[in-house]
Order: structure tokens, then C-alpha cells, then sequence
């Protein structure tokens, strides 16, 4: 009897440290399970300080009372944030019904039994009988957790609700992103249509002068061509920028919970992009990565798996139950709280189930499956969070220094645009002076035209005096004086009364070479001015 005492007591001291062994398997921490250490520090970079940064309010630093307005909206009523949160509510249950599993069960019964026994039931044949009674008690059954089965189980079911909030700390962080993100967006799609709107609105002047310059023999057709290319190509990028800022509104309503319409009015209301440029605190790598959610929900993901692998070794060890119950048993209610109608069991029950096939086997390999499942995916966590943050830092370095150069290109374009406009100046009174003269040229060769029409007419008028009756000698002389003093160059127009019969011809040759007036009028002499 010793002996076998003896080797239970060893068998149990046995399973006793297999079991506490798994149970601090299940309490490392999760960076055990890591294939590669964390990067003592990031990559160096003047634009990030080995600090740890303000937990919350990361989008204050723009200073953009909208933008926050938008946050606080979105975190309130963002569906997939509002589903995370009964998530959590879902793992706190399920973690106080396994711990539940701590306390005993209490358990209340009543009843009414009649029975009528067999007459038959011994070898001669005997009278039936018959019994009644009421029945009531009130049992209690308690599992005692010797090896922790429990204890691990409400251990798994705590890390799940652990990772459950970190989930929901992961989603609010990248609600807030997607939000600033959309809202930049939003500012920059705002700007670029002003700054399309004025490059328009210079381009068409540009064109304009192009094509007055054009008119004027000073430039191509090509260069009329290229301006209209460059103006139609910046009015066809508006069309792109519009949908661009209902796209980001659309973005905006569905993260903020809402539809468009009721925040476009808002949104449609043009502001500046801010101008953010400072130092960022990012802390040590280690610190970094187990401040992000995704980190911790992995690293709490791993410890519940651990805790459930404790839990299916414990269910190999035999378990031990306390059972009991009190109560009142009596044929007649007048009795039924008698002293001697009390009725109690004490019963401590031990099970330990020897042979189920496989099943336990089967439950502790699919349990250390799951871990090493849950130890890759954190493996892959880490890695990617370590590569998000350095291509992060990256990015944000090298478009400060983006930032840096386009500001330097803004400075020389707008002394280029000094210069261009002083040139256009310049230019438009060159072509202005030019335009002058070219007017005055114009007009000299049309005088000089018209007074050498005028000094024909006159030669074949002279010519027609000439052979005229000699009786109308004093019209003849006056006419002469007319002709002669447009053949001098002062006068560009002759009126020849048609009632000179004498000067019909005359009349009839004015009158096809020269600009004649009413024939009937008196002879008179347009001058030119001096």
C-alpha cells in the first residue's frame, strides 16, 4: 500500500512540475518568441530625437481647429471604431465566464415524487407499494484547480480581451491618419484649383498678347499654336482637381460615419494647407514598437496561445469536485421542515479520465500549433512595424528636404515672373512705339497715293481744258487754278459742277479717277492739312 502511495505521490509531483513548467511557458513574455532582436536605435537623422512623443493629440501640432473638429467626430461615430468597441465588450464576457469557473455552482431543486413499486419482485408475489413525498434542496458542486486548467483558461480568454482593446487602440490611431490624410488631401486638391485658376487666368493674357503679336507680324503661328496648348492643357487639369475634392469629401463622410452632403458645406470652405515642420520624437525602438497597437495585440495574441497550451497539458491531470446538498424530504407538508425530514450528502468526487481515443492528444497539438502560429505572425509584426517606421522617418526626411528645394524654386519663380513682367512691360511699349510708326508710315503712302491719283486726274483734266471752246475762257482759267493747285499737293479732292457744258468731259473724267461729290455743287478745293 506504501509503495503504491509512494509512486502516485512521485507520478503527481511529476505532473506537478510538467505543469507549473508550462504554466511560466505561458507566462514569458513575447519577445522571447522574437527570431531577430529590435534595432538598438533607428537610422540617425537630425529631424528625430530618441524621446518618447506625447502619447494622444499627434494631429494638435497643425493647429487646425477643423481638422480636430473632424477627429473628435470620427472617433465618436466611426462604425468600424464603434465595432471594435463591442468587441471588447465581447472579450470582457467571455473572460468572466471563464473566470466563473473559480467559484462553486449553487444549484436549487424542488419536487413532488409518487411511486408504486412492483408485487413481484420476490419470489412469491406480494402486495404493491406505494410512496409520495415532497422533495427540496439546495446542492452545490466546486471544481478545486489544483493543476490550473481554470486558471489558464481565464489567463487566454484575459490576453484575448487585452489584444481586444489594443485592436481598438490600432483602429482608432489609423482613423485618425486616414482622417488628416483625407483632410490634407482635401487642402492640397484646394490649393492646386486656386493656383490652376490664376495660371488660367495668365495664360489667356499671354495668349491674347500672342495673338496680337501675331496680327502684327511680330510673331508665328506657332508660337499663337504652343500658347493655346499650354492654356487649354492647364484648363483641362480643373475637371481632375474637382473630382479629386469630392473624392476626398466622399473619404471624409464615410470615415466620419456621415454622409456627404452634410459635411460639404463645410469642407467645400477653402483653407490653407499648415505649415508643419518640426522636430519628431520617436523614442527607442523597443519602447516605439511595444507603443504600437498592432505590436501589443500580436504580443498579447501569443500569450493567450501559451495560456491555452497550459490549459490542454492540465486537462491530462485528474480533477477534484466538492459536492454537497441540504434539504427537506416529507410525505406530508405539516412535516417538511421537521428536523428529521432534513436530508444532506457530502460527496468529493476525483475524475480523471484515463482513455478518450485521441482527443487530448489531438487538443495540446492543435493548441501548440496555434502558438507557433501566433509566434510567426508576431515575428512578422515586429518586421513590419520596424519597417513601417523606418520608411515613415524616411519618407518624412527626404520631403522636408522636398519641401526645403520647392521653396527655393518658389523664390525663382517669382523673381523669374519679376523679370518676365518687366520684359512684357518693356515689350508692349516697343510694340506700342512701333505701332505708332507703323501707323504714320501707313498714312504718309496713303497721302502719297491719293495726291498722285489727284496729280493724274490733273494732267488729263489740263488736257481736256485745253481742247475746250475758247469762249469759256474764264471757266477754263478757274479750273486750271483748281487742277494746278491740286497737282501742287494741296488738295486730294475736286467737285466739278456737271452744268459746265463746255467741261463735260471734264466732268465725266473727275469724276471716274477722282472722289466727286454732288455734280451739282460749286466748284470748291479739299485741302489737305498742312
Amino acid at each position: 500500500m506504501c509503495k503504491v502511495f509512494f509512486i502516485r505521490s512521485r507520478l503527481v509531483a511529476s505532473v506537478l512540475i510538467l505543469l507549473c513548467g508550462g504554466a511560466v511557458y505561458a507566462q514569458q513574455p513575447a519577445t522571447r518568441y522574437l527570431s531577430d532582436d529590435i534595432p538598438k536605435a533607428w537610422t540617425p537623422d537630425t529631424l528625430f530625437s530618441q524621446q518618447l512623443p506625447p502619447e494622444d493629440l499627434w494631429w494638435s501640432g497643425f493647429n487646425d481647429a477643423c481638422l480636430d473638429t473632424l477627429i473628435q467626430e470620427a472617433v465618436d461615430s466611426n462604425h468600424n471604431l464603434l465595432a471594435a468597441a463591442d468587441r471588447i465588450r465581447m472579450a470582457r464576457a467571455a473572460w468572466r465566464m471563464e473566470q466563473s469557473g473559480f467559484y462553486p455552482s449553487v444549484n436549487f431543486s424542488a419536487g413532488w415524487t409518487k411511486t408504486r413499486n412492483s408485487g413481484y419482485l420476490g419470489r412469491e408475489a406480494a402486495d404493491n407499494t406505494y410512496s409520495q413525498y415532497a422533495s427540496g434542496d439546495l446542492s452545490v458542486s466546486w471544481e478545486i484547480d489544483l493543476f490550473g486548467s481554470i486558471r489558464q483558461r481565464a489567463k487566454a480568454k484575459k490576453e484575448l480581451f487585452r489584444a481586444s482593446r489594443d485592436e481598438y487602440n490600432g483602429t482608432m490611431v489609423s482613423l485618425c491618419a486616414q482622417v488628416a490624410t483625407a483632410y490634407m488631401t482635401l487642402r492640397t486638391y484646394q490649393q492646386q484649383y486656386i493656383v490652376a485658376e490664376s495660371n488660367i487666368q495668365s495664360q489667356r493674357s499671354i495668349l491674347h498678347i500672342t495673338e496680337v503679336r501675331y496680327e502684327t507680324g511680330l510673331a508665328s503661328q506657332l508660337d499663337v499654336s504652343q500658347a493655346k496648348t499650354v492654356y487649354f492643357n492647364t484648363k483641362a487639369s480643373l475637371p481632375s482637381l474637382e473630382a479629386g475634392i469630392e473624392k476626398q469629401i466622399n473619404i471624409i463622410a464615410i470615415l466620419l460615419g456621415k454622409y456627404p452632403d452634410e459635411l460639404r458645406p463645410m469642407l467645400r470652405t477653402t483653407k490653407p494647407l499648415p505649415d508643419y515642420q518640426r522636430l519628431v520624437g520617436i523614442g527607442i525602438p523597443m519602447n516605439l514598437l511595444r507603443r504600437r497597437p498592432d505590436v501589443r495585440q500580436a504580443e498579447r495574441t501569443v500569450a493567450s496561445y501559451a495560456a491555452s497550451v497550459g490549459a490542454a497539458k492540465s486537462d491530462f491531470m485528474p480533477k477534484l469536485y466538492l459536492n454537497g446538498s441540504i434539504g427537506f424530504a416529507s410525505r406530508d407538508m405539516d412535516h417538511f421542515f421537521n428536523k428529521r425530514s432534513m436530508t444532506y450528502q457530502l460527496a468529493p468526487t476525483v475524475s480523471w479520465p484515463l482513455f478518450q481515443g485521441t482527443q487530448r492528444i489531438q487538443a495540446l497539438a492543435s493548441a501548440r500549433a496555434q502558438l507557433d502560429s501566433g509566434i510567426e505572425q508576431y515575428n512578422q509584426t515586429v518586421l513590419t512595424a520596424v519597417q513601417e517606421v523606418e520608411n515613415a522617418m524616411n519618407s518624412y526626411t527626404h520631403i522636408v528636404k522636398q519641401i526645403a528645394m520647392l521653396k527655393e524654386l518658389v523664390a525663382e519663380g517669382e523673381k523669374q515672373s519679376a523679370i518676365l513682367r518687366a520684359d512684357a512691360s518693356k515689350q508692349a511699349a516697343i510694340l506700342q512705339a512701333e505701332g505708332a510708326k507703323e501707323a504714320k508710315i501707313l498714312e504718309a503712302e496713303a497721302e502719297a497715293q491719293a495726291i498722285l491719283k489727284v496729280q493724274q486726274a490733273t494732267a488729263d483734266a489740263i488736257r481736256l481744258i485745253n481742247e475746250a471752246d475758247p469762249k469759256e475762257g474764264v471757266l477754263k482759267i478757274k479750273a486750271l487754278e483748281a487742277f494746278q493747285t491740286a497737282a501742287n499737293g494741296k488738295a486730294t479732292k475736286i467737285i466739278i459742277p456737271s452744268e459746265i457744258q463746255g467741261l463735260a468731259g471734264l466732268a465725266a473724267s473727275a469724276k471716274t479717277i477722282l472722289d466727286t461729290e454732288d455734280p451739282k455743287a460749286t466748284m470748291t478745293v479739299t485741302k489737305v492739312k498742312e
